[in-house]
């Protein structure tokens, strides 16, 4: 859980960048173009204005005069800088007025969502920036560049179990906070047409088992999809950025076209096959800068060797091949390339977004319990007690199997919710309902399911009964104290802890977790709602199609497939996201205050997706709980569909990670917490009284 204070601090951080940068952006609408940026001269200048002086002006020199020389001093300061020299420089701008401007080049890198912007500089504060060279990225011809620095991606469920997809998120997450590169996880692969050849992703699959390092190739232009491999001897953080450094189009070092000055290279020790891999490439747009020993893209001394001497040697035994981080020169390159692209996106984010920061107070949530109550009481599961099965157990890997156990631990130990697998005990369930048909059919006054039918014991396959014990939890002991007429609810870890609201009131009831999820021996003569058969029933059933549909919010009305396609066991997050709209939840990107705290990018939806954001759900929906960029209910600011990137921006800066955070946020443990309070207060009397009468 993010603390509140942090995130308050962000919050006045977004505020004052956007008010920086609203000052800024008014200044340059008001200043001349020609007095920002030369036309020949891409580099920043400085505003220092001096009145021009007729008299030190040659007569004879016509303007145009006067600019071909402003162009010669320019080329040879760019000749200066590609040469590896710092330069602070004098421009003459040929206007009405002589301004002389200094400058420096700056690459600062900025986050997606900048913690900080920096004001005009004064002309007394300018320094020189710590680059090791400087590069015209305006005219750097790079052929692989992704637009704004985003490189969103998509790992196959398939080729990577859950522990290698957090090795490779992980990676992931390191470069981004060491670049300006923004790599955004997808939470549906994209499979039309349109989206896989003319919009830019990478698709991350291992289809043949491969262990080995698989290189990528960094001279291919970008076109639509991008298959990439990641062996599964190759999943080290070192090899993993490596690989993406490749994917954003930079080749190895030790194939520069000066590498000879620094290393040699010992042809005859080398693998049959795999000379090329130590060809010289014939061009490198940034050769001006130091050869790196350290850099994540120098192949090691033994690398491909026939014999297992070495095939790289290096003056003086420098170390090469390290593949455990970025070296500052791999980060300036990234920086040199794609500074521009960085600055782009986070110009256009603020510009999106500033106008919503300033002018909008988020909305606060005035929704009664009443309220509460009558919007969820046909979603809430009576008695807190989910009933699922599965179909049929050899439709899911047994690692698929695991995840969804894991995902329902995890909601059982969260929240006073109880999922019962009508399988695990279908023979000990058949033995108690021949114990006492009659007693089964017992129904609380009041209760939603009291007008229902009775599912019939002949369908013993679909229907099973209610007072099957559930399977013990494969988690520590935790008692659960519920309290009636509370406003809030905890689930401690301890056997001592309680829920107190600070009403006041005495009266508690004790449930202790693993107790009741043990087998408890039924009393026939013990009129307890957990003796009827489960009115409500979900099947699992694996599905090979593609994308995470969302099923319907809340209890079905009987019983229902629940549907499990591929990309759910993408992430385990994906799949909780499914069992959450189980229990009753909506989507957090359609609360009624979501324009408040999301800038939504509408002309850049597809029809399907606009049409699901275009829904607004009323106060009650959230349950009396503020606007949560954690929420596992909440979609990622970025999807791919029918060839268009979906946008929905965060308007305030600490909701980048939305749609990808792991498992369920506070709020949502308090929001289910909340809901389901009468009905875990329900089961646990019941259990308490078939504890005083047995």
């Amino acid at each position: 859980m993010k603390n509140n204070k942090i995130i308050e601090k962000k919050r006045q951080d977004t505020l004052e960048i956007c008010r920086i940068f609203n000052e800024q952006n008014e200044l340059l609408q008001k200043t001349p173009k020609d007095n920002i940026e030369s036309k020949n001269n891409r580099r920043v200048k400085r505003n220092i204005v001096v009145q021009r002086r007729r008299d030190v002006c040659n007569p004879l020199l016509t303007n145009e005069d006067l600019r071909r020389v402003e162009n010669i001093v320019d080329k040879l300061y760019d000749d200066m800088e590609q040469n590896g020299q710092k330069i602070i420089y004098r421009q003459r701008i040929l206007n009405d007025t002589l301004e002389i401007k200094n400058s420096v080049k700056n690459n600062r890198r900025f986050n997606f969502a900048p913690a900080k912007l920096l004001g005009p500089l004064k002309t007394d504060e300018v320094k020189e920036t710590k680059t090791l060279v400087e590069v015209n990225t305006n005219s750097l011809d790079w052929i692989k560049k992704w637009n704004h620095g985003i490189v969103p991606y998509f790992i196959d469920s398939n080729s990577y179990d859950v522990q290698l997809m957090e090795t490779i998120v992980k990676a992931f997450d390191y470069f981004e906070k060491a670049t300006c590169i923004r790599l955004q996880r997808l939470r549906e692969r994209p499979v039309d047409k349109q989206s896989l050849q003319s919009v830019e992703w990478l698709y991350i699959t291992n289809p043949s088992g491969i262990k080995q390092c698989v290189h990528s190739n960094e001279k291919k232009p970008n076109n639509g999809v991008q298959m990439v491999v990641f062996g599964y001897d190759c999943m080290s953080l070192g090899e993993i950025v490596h690989e993406v450094m490749h994917i954003l189009g930079f080749s190895h070092e030790h194939t520069r076209p000066d590498r000879d000055r620094y290393i040699t290279i010992l042809w005859d020790n080398i693998k049959p096959g795999y000379k090329k891999y130590f060809s010289v490439r014939e061009e490198d747009p940034l050769s001006s800068l130091p050869y790196d020993y350290a850099s994540v893209l120098h192949y090691p001394p033994r690398a491909f060797s026939r014999n297992g001497k070495v095939t790289i040697v290096t003056e003086n035994g420098v170390k090469i091949g390290q593949r455990e981080a970025l070296s500052e020169t791999d980060v300036e390159k990234v920086s040199i390339v794609y500074s521009a692209e960085c600055t782009k996106r986070n110009k256009e984010y603020l510009l999106t977004t500033c106008p919503s920061v300033i002018n909008t107070t988020p909305d606060k949530n005035t929704v009664t319990g009443d309220e509460i109550d009558e919007y969820f009481k046909e979603r809430i599961w009576p008695y807190g007690i989910v009933n699922y099965k599965i179909r049929d157990a050899i439709e899911f890997t047994t690692e698929e199997k695991e995840n969804i156990q894991a995902v329902l631990r995890h909601i059982e130990k969260e929240t006073c919710i109880e999922f019962r697998d009508l399988n695990a005990n279908k023979d000990s369930s058949e033995k108690d309902d021949n114990s006492n048909e009659n007693d089964d059919k017992v129904t609380p006054a009041g209760h939603p399911l009291q007008n229902q039918e009775v599912i019939s014991k002949d369908n013993e396959n679909d229907h099973l009964s209610d007072s099957t014990p559930a399977p013990p939890l494969e988690t520590d002991a935790a008692n659960v104290t519920l309290k009636e007429n509370s406003t809030s609810m905890y689930i401690g870890n301890s056997e001592n802890e309680i829920l107190n609201d600070g009403d006041g009131t005495d009266e508690v009831v004790v449930l202790s977790r693993t107790k009741f999820n043990n087998r408890i021996k039924r009393n026939a003569n013990i009129s307890s709602p957990l003796r009827r058969h489960a009115a409500n029933i979900i099947t699992l059933v694996r599905s090979s199609e593609p994308g995470c549909q969302c099923p319907l919010t809340g209890r079905p009305n009987g019983n229902k497939v629940l549907m499990i396609n591929n990309d759910c066991f993408n992430s385990v997050n994906d799949l909780l996201h499914l069992f959450v709209h189980v229990l009753g939840l909506d989507h957090q990107h359609n609360m009624h205050d979501r324009d408040s705290f999301l800038k939504i990018v509408w002309d850049k939806l597809t029809p399907d997706i606009k049409r699901e954001m275009a829904k607004k759900l009323p106060p009650a929906a959230s349950a009396g709980f503020a606007y949560d960029y954690q929420s596992v209910m909440h979609y990622p600011w970025l999807q791919i569909k029918d060839g268009i990137t979906n946008i929905m921006y965060p308007i305030w800066n600490d909701g980048w990670a939305m749609g990808h955070w792991q498992g369920l946020s506070f709020t949502d443990v308090q929001k289910l917490n909340l809901i389901y309070k009468s009905q875990c207060v329900q089961r646990s009397k019941s259990v308490s009284a078939r504890r005083l009468k047995g």
